[in-house]
């Protein structure tokens, strides 16, 4: 424990709230065989099912819910949004799919990337310095219910749902229709990376501004207008060993010291807990607040 106290440097840890601005799937289907294929790729969220029978756990008949087996809570897994994270990575260094043979030869800045989430090439790995918590819903009352009530109205308090007829692409004709359960109650994640670099925190905050472009969507069925979100600081938390990153000295008076969980020996801080002060957290595309101004001259 302490040889990993020692190789750090500093520590990012970022509060998010999603904000959805059109309906996130929670569940897709009536029941149907076609509707189970597509109810994992276009699902955003899930229930925790660690307690949940095995096989359909939802039935219908005619369109009608008869049956609902599903237990816990509804949720957004941390892998979804570290998908969501490294997608938006490989797009600000134009990296192209890894399917090719000559992916690293077309691609020069995934080591970059790697170097963030991680790789694994054969019997060689290095493990990544990026971590998303799974989501949750953030109205403490309404993630209660899923354990206090029936599935039935804990969903009712979240869920609304939506029919969609598609239409086939060769025939021009509708197919059978859709049900979906969607919601648009508000999720916080907690993101925390390790040895975070200047370049890497202005990529974050790249991700944070698109979403406010509406060019952040979870999911598979944006084109059918789901899974549109916003992404809000709720907090945002660097911890600075040793005053060894340069970035953060620099940036320290947009920070407040959080003195109770910082780490200090005699005159020295050997962990420095600043935490972004309140008239910072806000983003506004047009006119950015003087943390980013500021955040944005810094180079390496």
């Amino acid at each position: 424990m302490g040889k990993e106290f020692l190789k750090l440097e500093n520590k990012l840890v970022l509060e998010l709230e999603i904000e959805p601005l059109s309906p996130l799937i929670v569940k897709l289907g009536d029941g149907s065989e076609e509707n189970s294929k597509n109810e994992k790729s276009e699902s955003v969220i899930s229930f925790v099912t660690s307690d949940s029978p095995r096989g359909n756990l939802v039935k219908y008949e005619k369109n009608e819910k008869k049956e609902d087996n599903r237990k816990g809570e509804i949720f957004i897994s941390g892998s979804t949004l570290k998908g969501l994270f490294r997608e938006k990575f490989n797009k600000i260094y134009d990296i192209k799919k890894e399917n090719e043979s000559n992916f690293k030869e077309k691609n020069k800045n995934h080591k970059e990337v790697d170097n963030l989430f991680g790789w694994i090439e054969g019997e060689k790995a290095q493990k990544g310095r990026i971590f998303i918590e799974d989501a949750y819903l953030e109205k403490e009352e309404l993630r209660k219910n899923f354990y206090l009530k029936n599935i039935d109205e804990a969903l009712s308090e979240v869920i609304m749902k939506r029919d969609i007829t598609p239409i086939d692409q060769f025939t021009g004709k509708a197919v059978v229709p859709l049900n979906y359960e969607c919601t648009m109650e508000k999720f916080e994640t907690e993101l925390i990376i390790n040895n975070i670099s200047l370049e890497e925190i202005k990529n974050i905050f790249f991700i944070l501004r698109d979403s406010y472009l509406g060019e952040i969507r979870l999911g598979n069925s944006k084109t059918r207008g789901f899974g549109q979100v916003k992404l809000n600081i709720k907090n945002m938390l660097i911890e600075n060993y040793r005053d060894k990153t340069k970035f953060v000295v620099n940036l320290k008076n947009y920070f407040e010291l959080d003195s109770l969980n910082s780490i200090k020996l005699g005159n020295e801080f050997l962990r420095e807990n600043l935490r972004l002060k309140k008239e910072f957290k806000e983003i506004n595309v047009k006119n950015p607040n003087e943390f980013i101004k500021a955040l944005f001259r810094e180079v390496e």
